[in-house]
């Protein structure tokens, strides 16, 4: 099912400003008139494709595992952000169990950051979730990703753990709406407890 919420962010300045995505160049206004949108599984080749031509901008790199888990992962979601029809962000996540998901992959283009687009995406993810019967969400951040970690712990997650991923660090956190006495621990292997 896609777009079953759609929301739009229109700007009052109109000052343009040219932004490149892999492959194109794309002038849009700046500020953005933001398009945020929800896509479920299964998602259409073409839009595989757009969101891995963003995570490589984002990451500057691929991994293997996204288109796959993009397509096989259970009650996988794709919260977008567009400008001018372009995507420019996004907050990927699945099921992890019946009531509990994996906010697993998010980024928002280079140009586009410091604008709010992560935490509205996390924002809006979150509301779907609550809306749709999930009791917690879980995240991992690599150590380094210091704005990522920022974002998570003034959204309401706690830390819960480590675990070393890429002989890095990454944080294992989580957020639940249930009363802590219900909470069972993350599902990712922890190394120590923080």
């Amino acid at each position: 099912m896609s777009n079953s919420f759609q929301s739009r962010t229109a700007s009052p300045s109109r000052r343009l400003s040219q932004v490149s995505n892999p492959g194109l160049l794309v002038v849009v206004a700046d500020p953005l008139d933001l398009v945020f949108s929800l896509t479920q599984a299964p998602l259409p080749a073409q839009a595989i494709e757009e969101i891995q031509g963003l995570v490589t901008s984002v990451f500057e790199s691929l991994d293997p595992d996204v288109p796959w888990r993009i397509v096989n992962m259970p009650a996988f979601t794709v919260f977008e952000a567009r400008s001018a029809g372009v995507l420019v962000g996004f907050k990927m996540g699945y099921a992890h169990a019946r009531r509990r998901y994996y906010s697993w992959l998010g980024g928002v283009h280079p140009d586009f950051r410091h604008r709010g687009i992560a935490r509205r995406l996390m924002t809006s993810q979150h509301r779907w979730l609550t809306e749709q019967g999930y009791t917690s969400v879980e995240t991992s951040a690599r150590d380094d990703n210091i704005a990522m970690i920022q974002l998570n712990l003034s959204s309401s997650f706690g830390k819960v753990g480590t675990r070393p991923k890429d002989g890095i660090a990454t944080l294992c956190l989580k957020n639940s709406w249930l009363p802590r006495d219900r909470i069972r621990l993350l599902s990712c292997p922890l190394v120590a407890t923080i």
